[in-house]
């Protein structure tokens, strides 16, 4: 049902255009009267070049919009260009490896997965260690800390389950530990980054984890641009058991990401562009074995190839410049029903952007034609007139 309202809206387009009053233009109305006998040809050669356009200016446009988007992150973050996670053992090897590079190990933090105890139910939670001059780094305390070893902070989503003073109790690797609800926290937005994450579990005091078996560390860092390599592959040698990521690499991997989806959508314009190409190329074949008797008269006043092409070209550049034409403007609208709903601000189509979709589209469509007529708009007027039994 879709499909066929949509080829009947794109059917009503192309008869806006083959209708539309265009004084003084002969060849433009001999080039409408010409696409208004190739009626159900038209229309689905309109819809393939349409699907082509769509297709290359939405991943286009999908690429830019998730690319800057991605870039003002890491600007964003750029304070911090290096992150390091492993055992708490390695700890002091990882900040022992920064001070070469000048680099100042920030925000620390103890690491230790358990399952928070609900009702009825459990959840995994990391439970997070903080010194008391970072323990709201990335996350907005909404009550006082107090750094006591007893007391824990949850997040305000837990404050259904929990009230102040409550005890809360975690089960690690078969241990139970023990806190008091001393407060509750939410994540700090204006934080977030590729290198540092929302907190989103169990907030104690550094004492709380300190020297505790299976206890990870996680630290970042901002090492000076030209010595972030060397200082990354140098922490990897000194704490091989850690995880060492740095922005740019994490830059690099998006965009590989980002890329691969942008080949895939071309790929797939591709494709609706080469079944284009087919339904134009044979529309135009069968146009000229339908006129031949037009153009063989055509030809015996005196036209040349070269006026007939142009009368061709003329109708499929019409067919050509409608099907781009739509498609950037269904990308537009696109992108700004999304920004709507996503409520971002989406940078959209470009000037540049919907030229170069439009010319794509007119420069296949006129291609094709050329190449499927070229040679049938070479022939006598004698032969294609004796053709036709006249």
């Amino acid at each position: 049902g879709g499909f066929v309202v949509f080829g009947g809206l794109m059917a009503g387009l192309l008869w806006l255009i083959v209708r539309a009053p265009t004084p003084g233009l002969p060849l433009v109305r001999m080039a409408r009267r010409g696409l208004a006998e190739r009626r159900g040809g038209a229309v689905t050669a309109l819809i393939a070049l349409f699907v082509g356009a769509y297709a290359i200016g939405i991943s286009s446009a999908a690429y830019r919009n998730l690319d800057a988007e991605h870039s003002a992150r890491i600007r964003d973050q750029a304070t911090f260009n290096l992150a390091v996670q492993g055992p708490a053992a390695d700890r002091e090897a990882a900040l022992a490896a920064l001070r070469p590079s000048g680099a100042t190990a920030r925000y620390p933090s103890l690491v230790l997965m358990g399952r928070l105890q609900l009702g009825g139910r459990d959840e995994a939670v990391p439970i997070v260690a903080r010194r008391a001059d970072v323990a709201d780094w990335n996350a907005e305390l909404l009550h006082p800390w107090t750094n006591a070893p007893g007391d824990a902070f949850l997040r305000h989503g837990l404050q259904d389950s929990f009230a102040l003073g409550d005890s809360v109790t975690v089960e690690v690797e078969g241990a139970v530990l023990r806190w008091r609800v001393a407060g509750f926290y939410k994540p700090r937005r204006d934080q977030r980054g590729v290198l540092m994450q929302p907190l989103r579990g169990v907030l104690v005091p550094w004492e709380s984890l300190e020297g505790r078996p299976g206890t990870t560390y996680d630290l970042v860092a901002s090492v000076p641009g030209r010595a972030l390599a060397r200082s990354a592959a140098e922490m990897g040698r000194a704490v091989p058991g850690s995880m060492v990521v740095t922005t740019r690499e994490v830059d690099d991997f998006v965009h590989r990401i980002f890329l691969g989806l942008f080949r895939f959508a071309l790929a797939m314009a591709a494709l609706a562009f080469l079944a284009g190409v087919v339904l134009i190329a044979n529309a135009v074949t069968l146009a000229l074995v339908e006129r031949r008797r037009t153009l063989g008269l055509f030809k015996s006043m005196g036209y040349g190839r070269s006026h007939l092409l142009a009368l061709l070209l003329a109708e499929n550049a019409l067919l050509g410049g409608l099907a781009g034409g739509v498609g950037v403007a269904a990308v537009a609208f696109t992108i700004a029903v999304l920004a709507r709903l996503s409520k971002t601000e989406a940078l959209g189509v470009t000037p540049l952007l919907a030229l170069a979709v439009v010319g794509l589209t007119l420069l296949l469509t006129l291609g094709t034609a050329a190449a499927a007529a070229w040679r049938t708009l070479g022939h006598r007027p004698l032969r294609i007139l004796r053709a036709e039994g006249i």
